[in-house]
């Protein structure tokens, strides 16, 4: 079975607007004018559907810096902060995806 894919949300800006804007350059590889532009039409999607291992490094990054971001789970449509893994135990809703989506599961340590 195919794993589920997350999308990286960005829902709040805070702390310093330049700390922001060059965490979501690194993220999304945009130039400063672009990514300046994205801060301005909050709540936007920096990142489409990805590996869940990337998205927490992209919503980590983003927090980092002051903004607020969550993932967005492609098979069960879930959007989770990335400080609340697990959310569930529960299995997607999706029937396509595994028993299991990685936002059930804690982290590797």
């Amino acid at each position: 079975m195919e794993q589920p894919e997350f999308g990286v949300m960005l829902t709040r800006a805070g702390g310093r607007r330049s700390d922001l804007l060059q965490a979501v350059r690194a993220v999304t590889d945009l130039s400063a004018w672009q990514s300046s532009q994205l801060l301005e039409s909050l709540p936007t999607v920096l990142l489409e559907p990805t590996r869940f291992d990337i998205a927490i490094e992209a919503a980590g990054r983003i927090q980092a810096a002051g903004g607020e971001a969550v993932l967005s789970c492609s098979g069960c449509a879930r959007q989770i902060a990335p400080d609340a893994i697990p959310v569930s135990p529960e299995p997607c809703a999706n029937w396509s995806t595994p028993p299991r989506c990685p936002a059930g599961r804690w982290p590797a340590a």
